[in-house]
């Protein structure tokens, strides 16, 4: 695209060709509404997790803020340009990494987080990083590997996908500090705005021991973090999935016409079912386990449902089965 001096003036006063023309090797912005974005992740990217942006008016909040700093400091242009308003507010809707780690971007804003959010990104941030350097450079060999040999364009993109990730992973390294939220939340709370108020919402635990999701009531706009994935299997290893279906049914039933995912495209209330449908055959087939009394060293051989067969991701299935089934049988 020949860029001229009049479509650069053009970008600067129109957000939405802004969005149109911002390019990021991390994510792609998409307007969901006058003054509000998703930043959905790019396959390769060093977002990982999708994003979101909110003009409140003489501020902007983002909704969670990508694993690697490169791509949170991408996150932060994005989104001072598209609104004119400094960040300050920043989401962590859970304490995983990928949702996370950008919080050092962000010195001048409050962030914002559940009180045991906070809690575990604090006792157990650091020493993810100790672990991770263990075998980063293994998986991205790898993975390098795979899309060398790889002729399925399917199994190409996850390829990527893992690979994206782990390259963000060492690169988070090179500089990170842990940033810990500083403005916490027990139950919700509302961020109220000259142009707009936005909710944040948390239930209790559902795919982590604490999730947080954020409602737009009157643009009916739904951030659903990672309670919600679209086009790829969830990673359910530590979920309370009775606490996940609740919290489904809790989102459903806000009747929101757009849904912005933790991972995936964006989606609506078809999508919320869908992710309810996982996590009921995953609790199926745990209960069937727990019935045969299936030794640990076969949960490798039990299949991902048909239906689930196409998701990204795949390999989240064998170890969260294991993790849920463990928890299951020490009770």
């Amino acid at each position: 695209m020949k860029v001229t001096f009049s479509l650069v003036i053009a970008l600067f006063l129109s957000p939405a060709l802004f969005a149109q023309g911002f390019q990021s090797a991390h994510f792609e912005i998409s307007q969901l509404s006058d003054g509000v974005y998703a930043a959905i992740h790019k396959p390769g990217g060093y977002g990982i997790c999708n994003a979101g942006i909110v003009n409140l008016g003489r501020e902007t909040l983002v909704f969670d803020c990508c694993l690697s700093p490169e791509a949170a400091r991408d996150l932060k242009r994005a989104a001072e340009t598209l609104t004119g308003n400094p960040v300050k507010y920043v989401v962590n809707s859970h304490y995983h990494n990928d949702h996370v780690r950008g919080n050092q971007v962000f010195p001048d804003a409050r962030i914002i987080a559940t009180r045991r959010t906070r809690e575990l990104m604090e006792q157990l941030a650091a020493a993810e990083v100790e672990d991770e350097k263990k075998y980063v450079d293994q998986q991205i060999a790898d993975f390098t590997n795979n899309m060398a040999r790889e002729e399925d364009s399917t199994k190409m993109t996850e390829h990527k996908l893992w690979l994206g990730y782990y390259q963000s992973m060492k690169s988070s390294h090179a500089d990170y500090h842990v940033t810990l939220p500083d403005y916490l939340v027990d139950d919700s709370t509302s961020l109220k705005g000259k142009k707009r108020s936005v909710q944040l919402i948390c239930k209790g635990s559902g795919h982590s021991e604490s999730d947080m999701i954020m409602w737009l009531p009157a643009e009916k706009i739904l951030f659903a973090g990672d309670l919600l994935f679209i086009g790829f299997h969830p990673w359910f290893g530590e979920a309370d999935i009775p606490g996940w279906l609740s919290y489904l049914n809790y989102m459903k039933n806000l009747g929101p016409a757009t849904v912005i995912p933790g991972h995936g495209r964006t989606g609506a209330v078809a999508d919320l079912d869908e992710m309810s449908g996982y996590l009921i055959s995953i609790e199926a087939i745990l209960a069937e386990m727990v019935r045969n009394k299936i030794p640990a060293n076969l949960i490798g051989a039990i299949h991902v449902p048909e239906k689930y067969n196409a998701l990204y991701f795949r390999n989240f299935f064998t170890p969260g089965l294991t993790l849920q089934y463990q928890k299951k049988i020490r009770k």
